[in-house]
């Protein structure tokens, strides 16, 4: 073999090694799944109705469940607790009142009773006539009839006092509910009313998502589904500046049980494939990431 022979099979060698490297290296930059960036949302509404008197967001704010953000006129709540606490304590008087009928009544029955012990052993004696020991039985027996008589109120004031007392407690609940803070800490994304603006229940004062770790969801193929499992790390990549791309590292957080066609606006590995399973990746966040931002993930 000639030394051109030599070198022509030596150049084609490496012609086919630098292919060869070429080849992997392009298979290793095709992501394996793409999808876009979400975080768990939380609509943060009023319990009660009246004007916003106090505000301590605005969007982008990071608050937390230590903080009060925002709080309801509660003036008309005052007022009504104030006025029940009135009644229950008219209430409680009234009950202090029939419990002194109550041991009046017991006093004089007490007496009627050791008169009654008295009479009927002095009838016993021949020394009292039937008819007082009878009228000493009959006024017992009305004292008797008073005192039922005066605790049946004294149970009817004592429910009319609970149901006050449930009332004063219903409103405390309301005066704490005016008193807004968030369920967790996180991120204001928007903000629907202002100082001084009604707000009824039900309807949201603000919008707020946890940004500190962010949901990747991503479809993958049924073919690819033997190279993922809950837990897995992958590596993921969003567009950065220049053409470059930030990288971040993930874990599977959930993949479906289920396909679904494709989403229009997802492109898998396989493009021809027409159903696709989804699947999320926890992201851990120091701010690069945004809601909705696009992103490829790599398994390998």
């Amino acid at each position: 073999m000639t030394n051109y022979d030599s070198m022509n099979k030596i150049s084609l060698i490496l012609s086919a090694c630098i292919l060869l490297l070429f080849s992997c290296n392009n298979d290793n930059d095709t992501p394996d799944a793409f999808g876009n960036f979400q975080a768990k949302e939380y609509l943060i509404s009023s319990e009660v109705s009246g004007k916003l008197m106090y505000k301590n967001f605005e969007e982008g704010s990071n608050i937390d469940p230590s903080e009060k953000v925002a709080v309801i006129d509660t003036s008309q709540l005052v007022l009504q607790r104030s006025e029940l606490i009135a009644r229950e304590r008219s209430v409680k008087a009234k009950k202090v009142n029939i419990q002194a009928q109550i041991d009046v009544l017991k006093e004089q029955k007490a007496v009627l009773e050791k008169d009654f012990s008295r009479i009927k052993k002095m009838y016993g004696d021949g020394a009292a006539t039937e008819k007082q020991v009878d009228d000493l039985k009959g006024n017992i027996s009305v004292i008797d009839k008073q005192i039922a008589s005066v605790n049946s109120n004294l149970i009817s004031i004592d429910a009319e006092a609970a149901a006050i007392h449930a009332n004063i407690e219903k409103v405390n609940d309301l005066l704490d509910k005016s008193v807004i803070s968030p369920p967790i800490s996180g991120s204001v994304l928007e903000s629907y009313n202002e100082l001084g603006e009604l707000v009824v229940p039900n309807k949201p004062l603000f919008k707020m998502a946890d940004m500190t770790h962010m949901e990747l969801m991503a479809y993958i193929s049924g073919d690819q589904l033997s190279a993922v499992k809950l837990g897995q790390e992958v590596l993921v990549k969003v567009d950065a500046l220049n053409g470059s791309y930030k990288e971040f590292h993930g874990n599977i957080s959930w993949i479906s049980p289920q396909a679904e066609f494709t989403p229009k606006n997802i492109q898998t590995k396989k493009e021809r494939t027409n159903q696709v399973y989804a699947m999320k990746v926890i992201v851990k966040n120091e701010g690069e990431i945004k809601i909705n931002m696009p992103a490829e993930v790599y398994f390998n």
